[in-house]
């Protein structure tokens, strides 16, 4: 068990801290946790992470092919919408792929998420949808479902492209420390294959990922939003504004899931110069006790996926304050009665969809 669990500390080491992983024999020992971590992340992101050890990786070419189509059609996608004055400012994978790293192919994944003003909606669904993009049916309205922040996926006819369009930067409560409009007058300019687009501040990122961690409950989905923390909270040394960043957290709810969140970093292997001591200290009593679970499942690199008693455990006693899991529940059980389709209504409004 020891020497399993100092092989997964050296991975995250790696991982998180940037440090050079095990090389000659010891790397044998790393091979484990990397093949779990490349099947909870992309294979090539994985193999980029590690670039210093021989990761034998079968799935990292074609997850890299993988990568770059995704890659080019978001971009395509952005300079679209930057060409028809609709501004938007990118966030989570796409933004961060390209602030974060010096590739951002291999970071590549999932949705592009966009945050635009809701006067905007109608005509990207315009333009879009002149180019076969169609909303999907979703299964998350299945347990209470509100889009309050974002709708369901919006695909491009071959399914490389999946557009997620926000009016808010995450789901309630975040929006409530830092909402839209001040994430678009803090956003800043990124370098991308068609010039620049708009990012969150640094401040407003970690936030974002945050936000989403605490929405997740530390379960493997989190994985890619502490990498990319990680590498935030490095390249941002000493520049981060924490006042600010306490200060809408607290608005927002969001406390006990940034200090567990920092925590969990710290004792994954990341330095604990990169935070305020005061914010990344481990949690006590019941909620240390919920921490210390969480923390096995990473050194396990989660060789499976927690169970809905575990997430509503978390959420309840490490990522949430007591009022909010109650406000959250309500509004799960609201969306379930209700339900929607999240599909934004300015589509059924456009002749294209």
């Amino acid at each position: 068990m020891e020497g399993r669990e100092g092989a997964a500390r050296a991975l995250w080491a790696a991982v998180l801290g940037g440090q050079a992983p095990a090389t000659g024999p010891e790397a044998a020992d790393l091979m484990g946790p990397a093949k779990r971590l490349a099947r909870r992340l992309s294979p090539a992101w994985v193999a980029s992470l590690l670039k210093q050890l021989t990761v034998d990786l079968a799935e990292a070419p074609k997850a890299l092919l993988v990568a770059r189509l995704t890659h080019a059609a978001q971009s395509e996608a952005m300079r679209l919408m930057a060409e028809a004055g609709l501004e938007p400012v990118a966030l989570k994978g796409f933004a961060n792929a390209h602030a974060l790293y010096d590739d951002p192919v291999v970071r590549t994944s999932g949705d592009l998420d966009v945050l635009l003003r809701r006067d905007q909606l109608a005509a990207v669904v315009d333009l879009f949808g002149k180019r076969g993009y169609g909303f999907a049916a979703d299964g998350r309205r299945r347990w209470g479902f509100v889009s309050d922040a974002s709708f369901v996926p919006f695909f491009s006819p071959d399914g490389v492209c999946n557009i997620d369009l926000h009016v808010e930067a995450d789901s309630w409560p975040l929006h409530v420390g830092l909402p839209a409009d001040d994430v678009r007058a803090a956003a800043r300019r990124v370098a991308y294959a068609h010039g620049t687009f708009l990012a969150p501040a640094p401040e407003h990122a970690l936030l974002i990922a945050v936000s989403n961690i605490a929405k997740d409950r530390f379960s493997a989905p989190t994985i890619s939003k502490a990498i990319d923390l990680s590498r935030l909270l490095a390249r941002r040394r000493g520049e981060l504004d924490w006042p600010e960043i306490e200060a809408r957290s607290a608005r927002a709810a969001l406390m006990p899931a940034l200090r567990a969140t920092l925590a969990l970093l710290m004792e994954l292997g990341l330095s604990r110069e990169l935070a305020p001591p005061a914010l990344a200290r481990r949690p006590t009593g019941l909620a240390g006790q919920v921490f210390a679970r969480v923390l096995a499942d990473w050194l396990a690199v989660f060789p499976r996926d927690c169970g809905v008693a575990t997430l509503l455990t978390r959420e309840a006693l490490l990522a949430r304050e007591p009022s909010t899991v109650v406000a959250l529940n309500l509004r799960r059980l609201r969306g379930l009665v209700r339900r929607g389709d999240g599909i934004p209504a300015e589509a059924r409004l456009s002749p294209t969809t």
